[in-house]
C-alpha cells in the first residue's frame, strides 16, 4: 500500500472538518447577521443547497479517477487556460486559508490568551501546518479521523447538555423578516460551508484504497457536517435569543458555558469547544496541501510549504485590521470570492459533460 493513499473514513473525516471549521465566526456569523432570529432556517436552507455542489464534485471526482483536479483542468482546458483557472482557483483556496486561520487565532487570543500577541498564536498553527505536511496527505487524514471522532463525541454530549437550556420562544417569530432573508442567508453560509470541501480533490480518487465507498463517503460526511451547523445555530438561537447572539462576538462559545455537571463542574466549555480548534486546524492543513501541489506535486513538501504555510501566516496577521473589519468581511466580501469557485465547479463540470458527450460520438 502506497504511503499516500487513503480510505474513505479518512476523506470523509477530512469533509467533517472542514464543514464545521466553518462554525466558529464564520457560517453562523454569517447567517444570523443576515437572517438574524430566522438563522437556523437559513442553515437548513444552506443544507439542503450544498448537495448542489457536492454532487458536481463528484462528477468532478469520477472523470478520469487517476488525476487531482489541477491535471484535470489542464486535461479539459489545455495548458494555458488550464493555467489561468488553477491560479484562480489556488489564490481562492489560499483565501480559504488565511480567512479560517484569522477565524481561529482570533477566537483563540480573545477567549483564552488576552495578553498574547495574535503573531504568536499564528505562528503556532503554521509550525504544525508544516509539519503536518511533511507528514503527507495520508497522515494528515488519518489524524483528522482520530481527532473529529473525538469532537464528534464531545460534540454529541454538549448538545445532550444544553437541552434544558432550550426555549422554543427564541426561535420566534417565525420568518419575521420573510422568506428572502434567510435564503440569501442560506446561499451565503451554503458557499461557506460547502465550497471549501473542494479542496480534497486534490486527493485522485485513485488513491482512496476503498474507492467504492468514495461517493457514499463524501455524502454522509456532508450530511453530518450540515446537521451539525444546523442543530448548533439552532441551539444558539433557542438559548441567548437574537439579540444576546448579535451581541456576543463568538455566540456558539457563550452557549457552551451554559453547560456543568453535577451542578458543581463547570468550565466545561474549555475542552468541548477543541472540536473546532481541531476542525480548523485540519482545514488549513487540507487547503496547504492543495496549494503546494498545485504548485509542485508532492505528497510530503518542505521548502515548500514552510513558503506557502509563512505566506498564508503573515497575511492572516496583517490583511483584517480588527474585528469589526473582519465580520465585514465575512457578511459581503467572502461570500462573493467564494461564488467565483462555485461557477468555476459549475464551468469544470460542464466541460467534462462536453468531454464525454465527444468521446462517446
Amino acid at each position: 500500500m502506497k504511503k499516500n493513499n487513503i480510505n474513505s473514513l479518512q476523506i470523509g473525516a477530512l469533509v467533517v472538518s472542514i464543514i464545521t471549521a466553518v462554525i466558529m465566526g464564520l457560517g453562523i456569523l454569517n447567517a444570523s447577521v443576515i437572517a438574524r432570529v430566522d438563522a437556523y432556517i437559513a442553515t437548513i436552507i444552506s443544507a439542503i443547497l450544498g448537495f448542489i455542489p457536492i454532487i458536481l464534485m463528484l462528477y468532478i471526482a469520477n472523470f478520469k479517477p487517476n488525476l487531482n483536479i489541477k491535471e484535470k483542468i489542464n486535461n479539459l482546458f489545455g495548458k494555458k487556460i488550464g493555467f489561468i483557472i488553477n491560479l484562480i482557483i489556488t489564490i481562492i483556496i489560499a483565501i480559504i486559508a488565511i480567512t479560517t486561520l484569522f477565524s481561529v487565532v482570533n477566537f483563540i487570543v480573545s477567549q483564552f490568551l488576552s495578553n498574547t500577541p495574535i503573531i504568536y498564536i499564528a505562528a503556532f498553527f503554521g509550525i504544525l501546518t508544516i509539519y503536518a505536511l511533511t507528514k503527507g496527505i495520508e497522515t494528515i487524514s488519518r489524524s483528522s479521523l482520530i481527532l473529529i471522532t473525538i469532537a464528534m463525541v464531545l460534540f454529541i454530549f454538549f448538545t445532550l447538555c444544553l437541552t434544558n437550556e432550550f426555549e422554543i420562544d427564541n426561535l420566534k417569530p417565525f420568518l419575521e423578516f420573510g422568506i428572502e432573508r434567510p435564503l440569501i442567508g442560506g446561499f451565503t453560509t451554503m458557499l461557506m460551508v460547502s465550497i471549501p470541501i473542494f479542496t480534497i480533490l486534490m486527493i485522485p480518487k485513485n488513491n482512496i484504497i476503498d474507492k467504492k465507498n468514495y461517493n457514499k463517503a463524501i455524502i454522509i460526511s456532508y450530511i453530518i457536517g450540515a446537521v451539525t451547523i444546523i442543530i448548533i445555530s439552532t441551539l444558539t438561537i433557542g438559548i441567548l435569543g437574537q439579540y444576546l447572539s448579535d451581541i456576543y462576538q463568538y455566540p456558539e462559545y457563550i452557549v457552551l458555558k451554559k453547560i456543568k455537571l453535577f451542578d458543581f463542574i463547570d468550565r466545561i466549555e474549555n475542552m468541548v469547544c477543541i472540536h473546532w480548534i481541531i476542525s480548523t486546524f485540519i482545514t488549513i492543513c487540507i487547503c496547504s496541501y492543495y496549494i503546494t501541489n498545485t504548485i509542485k506535486k508532492n505528497d510530503k513538501p518542505k521548502k515548500l510549504a514552510i513558503l506557502i504555510v509563512s505566506l498564508i501566516v503573515i497575511l492572516s496577521i496583517y490583511v483584517f485590521k480588527n474585528n469589526t473589519a473582519f465580520n465585514m468581511y465575512i457578511v459581503h466580501i467572502y461570500p462573493y470570492i467564494l461564488s467565483v469557485l462555485l461557477l468555476l465547479i459549475i464551468i469544470i463540470s460542464i466541460a467534462i459533460k462536453f468531454k464525454k458527450n465527444k468521446i462517446n460520438h
